[in-house]
């Protein structure tokens, strides 16, 4: 049977990929989850060390990390700032145990998985963070969408706040490029999850709860009273009436302490 590199290199050379970083203890683990990511057309890169990730983040591109936050036993909110320091790239953290979105929200992942789930099923949510949203925009994706102090260019994926560049994640730029397009009209948890995510399950209405209360920590000068991602009760989320968006004002807020979760533990 060919190693998982010979593999790799043979499917680059026949198929267009993208390429995945990950990073995971052990070669067993490293072995299973590789082939599973070929399979799904994504080319790994292999870590073993949260020193190795950092360093391959300095130099090269990926289309998503796959980053067990067990690795090198470092408190996993410190081994997922490592890597925000360094790149935008969508984290699929892997871990020992569930996690509610609230936690998931806290580590700063786009996305998590329990590693006893099978590796082709870990490699499908992986490559799920890298698609484009499933549902196409109505507009031109080379149009600049702006909305009061909202700019979103999603030809080069680039988000302003105020004239101020922020930094999203993949899955929050697409949650508020579709909140924009939507016009201020009220958008259900059940149809950002399709549009984002490509699924419509009752359960994603935590994972978008959890991305809305990061973007508003990113937004608004106070999350616990938002005035421009707005909740409608019962319904949804939208974004304020574009004349009266300028309410949001105020400046940016300090970045939130990193958590002290640990997915590690079982």
């Amino acid at each position: 049977m060919g190693s998982p590199y010979r593999a790799a290199s043979l499917a680059a050379t026949v198929h267009p990929v993208s390429r995945a970083l990950l990073a995971v203890p052990s070669m067993q683990q490293a072995t299973m989850l590789a082939r599973a990511l070929l399979a799904v057309r994504l080319l790994p890169t292999l870590a073993f060390k949260g020193s190795d990730v950092h360093a391959y983040l300095e130099v090269d591109s990926f289309a998503v990390l796959v980053l067990h936050l067990c690795l090198d036993e470092l408190d996993p909110s410190l081994l997922v700032a490592g890597v925000r320091r360094r790149s935008h790239v969508p984290i699929l953290g892997l871990g020992a145990q569930r996690l509610p979105g609230e936690r998931i929200y806290r580590l700063h992942c786009d996305g998590y998985v329990p590693d006893t789930l099978p590796p082709a099923a870990v490699a499908r949510r992986a490559a799920e963070l890298t698609c484009p949203s499933p549902v196409q925009p109505d507009v031109s994706p080379w149009q600049v969408h702006a909305w009061g102090a909202l700019r979103l260019d999603p030809s080069r994926r680039l988000a302003s706040w105020q004239d101020r560049p922020i930094s999203l994640t993949s899955m929050q730029f697409r949650l508020l490029l579709v909140l924009v397009q939507a016009a201020g009209a009220v958008v259900s948890p059940v149809e950002l999850s399709r549009r984002v995510w490509g699924t419509d399950l009752a359960h994603d209405t935590e994972r978008v709860v959890a991305h809305v209360r990061r973007i508003r920590k990113l937004l608004e000068p106070d999350p616990t009273h938002p005035r421009f991602l707005l909740t409608v009760r019962g319904e949804g989320f939208r974004i304020a009436d574009d004349s009266d968006s300028t309410l949001a004002g105020g400046g940016l807020p300090a970045v939130p302490s990193s958590s002290s979760e640990t997915p590690c533990m079982s």
